[in-house]
């Protein structure tokens, strides 16, 4: 489900910071704003061990996630509901 069918021009969509707990995927954009989706909704870390979960980076200048160990990358505007048009 997305936010809106476009974006608000002063809405973020880069992150500053990642993390993962026990349950969700952690965003903080740009601005501020903490956002969380539980983990079940990520096939790809689906069975991962713990500490590959808790090993998310932020890069593309805030744009993406990255899981090295996992090989998994997610676009931060396309898991917010965004398209590149927005």
């Amino acid at each position: 489900m997305s936010l809106s069918k476009h974006r608000p021009s002063d809405f973020p969509t880069e992150a500053s910071a990642a993390a993962v707990d026990d349950d969700y995927l952690i965003l903080t954009l740009v601005g501020g704003i903490i956002v969380k989706y539980p983990l079940l909704y990520f096939q790809e870390l689906a069975g991962a061990e713990k500490k590959d979960k808790m090993a998310v980076k932020v890069f593309a200048g805030g744009k993406g996630l990255v899981w090295e160990s996992l090989d998994v990358h997610l676009n931060i505007p396309r898991l917010l509901g965004f398209t590149e048009d927005d």
